[in-house]
């Protein structure tokens, strides 16, 4: 008897590429996209929201955070990028490759909060230089109706011995 596996789910990827090449990255579409029941707030979202978004959420997104890009929300757009520094060890050990961050990049073109998505090295001190880095990033940020707002995006940051 043999087994057989299933085929592979499908995975959403839309990349969106900035001057310096594979920078930032969005995906996924907005949880209010799906067909939800209203809650008991004032929209008919599900939750207590006063729009189409959960929980305190409004415009299709959730609790009042930050937003992801699509849709009416434009992503923000890179002024000044500092590239992550190599730790002594890193380099010693030859340790090169991607570090994939999720930051928040407020209304005001700053980083805020940095989390570590993809791991390159947490033992020589890769992944916190890379949340060093980015976190001097610079943003035109990204808009809702023309306001600015706080969106949630994808860093790739590279390490790479020349």
């Amino acid at each position: 008897m043999s087994l057989v596996n299933p085929p592979p789910l499908p995975v959403l990827s839309a990349p969106v590429e900035t001057d310096n090449a594979r920078l930032l990255q969005f995906s996924g579409a907005a949880v209010a996209q799906l067909a939800a029941p209203g809650g008991n707030g004032r929209g008919p979202g599900a939750g207590r929201g006063d729009g189409t978004g959960l929980d305190t959420g409004s415009g299709g997104n959730t609790g009042g955070g930050p937003v992801r890009p699509g849709g009416d929300v434009l992503p923000p757009t890179l002024i000044k990028s500092v590239d992550p520094q190599f730790t002594a060890d890193a380099m010693q050990a030859r340790i090169q490759g991607t570090v994939e961050l999720e930051v928040v990049v407020q209304a005001n073109g700053t980083v805020g909060m940095v989390r570590v998505v993809r791991s390159l090295d947490a033992i020589h001190g890769l992944d916190l230089e890379a949340t060093r880095a980015a976190k001097q990033w610079v943003f035109r940020p990204g808009t809702r109706a023309g306001q600015p707002v706080d969106v949630l995006v994808r860093l790739l940051l590279e390490f790479a011995i020349h």
